[in-house]
């Protein structure tokens, strides 16, 4: 018996297959290949889904043996993406995240800023970019460095050596969604909400795993 393909079994597998994209490769939409791919896929797409399904089904008709662990949020894509590749033999999709991460150098300063996060902020509260740069201005106790303002004038300082919060909140806005592996072993990601009083755009660490 075939499995039936639906309209919510096709939107599903769009999202896994783009979560399992996405999480190979940080940037996927940046990505330049010798040949088009849209085309390539179009074309044989009946033998990409029917390969794809045959693939997951005889995963499920495995009784889905657990040969990795839940990835955060993505429970089901970890299931029916992610399992049956790892069940295969194939590479884990996420443990390329980290050799990805290695070779951005931009994820260097998001993960000094998730570490900083983690030990100095709150997890569950948006700051606006505006109280990150107020907090990075206050003198520290003691002789102490404010490890927070070395980063952020990094990232986004101006010319007069003060931390620009127009450019500071465009990083955050072109950074926001990434995830990064931090010290503790677990991985975060960097969600953008928005103040709806103030309608401003504010920031929030999650940690994913």
């Amino acid at each position: 018996m075939r499995p039936a393909i639906t309209s919510r079994s096709r939107a599903t597998w769009s999202a896994a297959a783009w979560r399992a994209i996405s999480k190979r490769w940080t940037r996927p939409e940046l990505r330049k290949f010798a040949r088009n791919t849209l085309r390539q896929a179009a074309a044989n797409r009946a033998s990409y889904v029917a390969a794809a399904l045959t693939v997951m089904r005889a995963y499920l008709a495995a009784g889905v043996p657990e040969v990795c662990g839940p990835f955060g949020s993505y429970a089901e894509w970890s299931t029916m993406v992610r399992g049956p590749l790892v069940w295969l033999g194939e590479p884990d999709p996420v443990a390329s995240i980290d050799k990805t991460q290695a070779e951005d150098p931009e994820l260097a300063d998001l993960r000094g800023l998730g570490e900083y996060w983690v030990g100095e902020l709150k997890l569950a509260e948006h700051y606006r970019v505006a109280r990150l740069v107020e907090i990075a201005n206050e003198a520290p106790p003691g002789f102490n460095t404010n490890l927070l303002k070395d980063l952020l004038l990094r990232i986004a300082g101006d010319k007069d050596g003060d931390i620009s919060a127009k450019r500071l909140g465009e990083w955050l806005r072109r950074n926001s969604g990434r995830v990064v592996r931090l010290s503790d072993g677990h991985r975060y990601w960097l969600i953008q909400g928005r103040d709806a009083h103030a309608h401003v755009a504010t920031y929030q660490l999650s940690r994913l795993t």
